[in-house]
C-alpha cells in the first residue's frame, strides 16, 4: 500500500462525497 496512492484516491472519494453532501463535512475536505 503506498500512502500517496491512498491518499489520493481518499481525498477522489471524500471530494465526490463533499460535492453529493452539499458541505456536510467541511472538517473532511479541509483535513
Amino acid at each position: 500500500m503506498t500512502p500517496g496512492r491512498e491518499n489520493r484516491a481518499y481525498f477522489g472519494v471524500v471530494s465526490v462525497i463533499f460535492s453529493h453532501s452539499g458541505g456536510v463535512m467541511p472538517h473532511t475536505v479541509a483535513g
